[in-house]
């Protein structure tokens, strides 16, 4: 059997030639990083249209933006969650600086305010010391902690 004689067998025709299988998640890794653009499609830029990793990058555009809808909407619960205890931390902004992950469970020596909300902390109240920022309420802590999460 000769070279020709393999070419034109019916197998050789069935199987098409793959140069890239972008169903691979390491080839579509590889491509995707090569790529500024990926995750920003749009269906009117021409070049986003012909591009062989459209349908991905849209679906992965997708993806993020549900992601980001998701923790949103978590975001705003615990807010509303927060504001039903009386604790409005809208507005309340943690310094970077600051380790919410280190806290010094302590309590209150003497009568005082909560950093982040202003609230009383009275005397012999057990409450959160955040080094570099102040006294939190034991609560606005935990609701704080939860938002960092997200």
């Amino acid at each position: 059997m000769t070279d020709l004689d393999l070419l034109f067998q019916p197998e050789a025709d069935a199987r098409t030639p793959e140069v890239y299988n972008l169903e691979c998640p390491h080839t579509l890794a590889i491509f995707a990083s090569y790529t500024p653009c990926f995750t920003k499609h749009s269906g009117r830029d021409e070049e986003c249209v012909g591009c062989p990793l459209s349908t991905k990058c849209e679906a992965e555009k997708n993806r993020i933006k549900s992601e980001k809808a998701q923790t949103r909407a978590s975001r705003k619960e615990a807010l509303q969650n927060a504001l039903g205890e009386g604790f409005d931390l809208s507005g309340v902004k943690v310094p970077r600086k600051v380790r919410l992950d280190l806290p010094n469970k302590a309590t209150a020596m003497a009568d005082t305010f909560c950093v982040a909300t202003g609230t009383p902390i009275p005397d012999g109240t057990d409450a959160i010391h955040i080094e570099g920022w102040g006294w939190l309420d034991s609560q606005v802590y935990d609701y704080l902690t939860d938002l960092a999460d997200l």
